[in-house]
């Protein structure tokens, strides 16, 4: 509702539109999350840093938490989001919320999503049945319909949500996150790269 159709950002550089000015929140680059993927996403696919000199004069926010940044963009106290997966923007969308995904032209880009347990976490057994059911074909099923993740199980039908369906559609070149690709970014977070480029402490 805040975004005419005619005024979807086409390419990232569209942001650096002064009207978009005070507009964006970006997911945090300096620590690990989808943030920190396009922040090296786009160093690829520009070249360099410029992009992101130029995107900090933007007043750009900067927040951690991926679902406050899918809540602002939700209730409408911000137009447009950097760094969020269908993950966190589905529940709001399916609540009713006017989200519009949208795949610029660079691109988007393809992870392995993977689980964790701790050693010597407080509820160990809480934590393998949950991942014991997030593996079930049921489990799997619902991650690809409603967050738009492929199955790991190839008895798993992975139709997705229809508007995660067209955002898929709409991307015209996938990206692959690999561990090279955050080897690069690693020498940017040890050198504060990030954090320089957009004022942070």
């Amino acid at each position: 509702k805040l975004v005419r159709p005619e005024d979807y950002p086409k390419s990232y550089k569209d942001l650096l539109d002064p009207k978009w000015k005070g507009k964006i929140i970006l997911q945090d680059p300096s620590i690990a999350g989808q943030g920190c993927v396009l922040f090296q996403f786009l160093k690829e696919q520009y070249s360099n840093l410029d992009y992101f000199d130029q995107l900090a004069k933007q007043d750009v926010t900067i927040l951690r938490d991926f679902s406050e940044i899918a809540r602002r963009v939700a209730v409408g106290e911000s137009s447009l989001a950097l760094g969020l997966t269908p993950s966190y923007v589905m529940p709001f969308i399916q609540a009713g919320s006017p989200i519009k995904l949208i795949s610029p032209v660079e691109g988007a880009w393809r992870s392995r999503n993977t689980y964790h347990l701790i050693n010597k976490a407080p509820h160990p057994n809480a934590a393998k049945v949950l991942i014991e059911y997030s593996l079930t074909k049921e489990a799997q099923e619902k991650a690809a319909y409603l967050l738009g993740n492929m199955p790991a199980r190839s008895d798993a039908n992975y139709s997705f949500h229809p508007l995660v369906n067209e955002f898929v559609d709409s991307v015209k070149n996938w990206g692959e996150v690999d561990w090279r690709f955050m080897l690069e970014y690693d020498k940017d977070i040890q050198a504060g790269t990030a954090k320089k480029i957009f004022g942070m402490k």
